[in-house]
């Protein structure tokens, strides 16, 4: 945490962009996703949302993909819907949108292992507004949604709108 902190989240997003995705995949998966988690609560909110806002949201959802489901949904877990949320409110629903896209439905089932519950929380500590702008933006690409609910099967499907229904309405 030091040695990140030290050297500050514009450095090690110019260090990590430089040595490229593989890398910094292999990086992250050597150091196991409990590790990383605690190394970004370490570091703070803010450094990971200037971290993923100098690296971009096609590295950052490359990254995730490349890492997998099992290492992502543990990831996410231990950061907790609160920093998540946190996170991408201040990146915002463009670079969301982007992010996930860039991941690939595939990769976006982590939320399926984190759990229909886990996924409306986040949802909802993201702000009705929020949300909406990140599926109309995931929207342009018809394709894109009708993949991923597909990928999302129709049980968590449901659980999750009837979650969020209750959160928003």
């Amino acid at each position: 945490v030091q040695l990140y902190g030290a050297l500050g989240s514009v450095f090690t997003a110019r260090l990590f962009g430089t040595a490229g995705c593989d890398f910094t995949a292999e990086v992250h998966s050597a150091f196991g996703a409990h590790f990383t988690a605690s190394l970004y609560k370490g570091l703070g909110v803010n450094f990971v949302q200037e971290l993923f806002d100098c690296l971009g949201p096609r590295f950052c959802g490359q990254l995730l993909g490349d890492l997998g489901e099992d290492f992502d949904a543990l990831l996410f877990g231990e950061l907790g819907e609160d920093f998540l949320a946190e996170v991408f409110v201040f990146l915002g629903p463009t670079y969301v949108a982007k992010f996930f896209k860039a991941m690939g439905p595939q990769h976006c089932q982590v939320f399926c292992l984190l759990g229909a519950s886990w996924t409306s929380r986040m949802h909802h500590q993201m702000g009705e507004e929020m949300c909406k702008e990140v599926y109309n933006k995931l929207g342009a690409d018809y394709h894109f949604l009708v993949e991923l609910f597909q990928r999302f099967g129709f049980r968590f499907t449901a659980e999750l709108l009837l979650m969020l229904q209750a959160h928003f309405c």
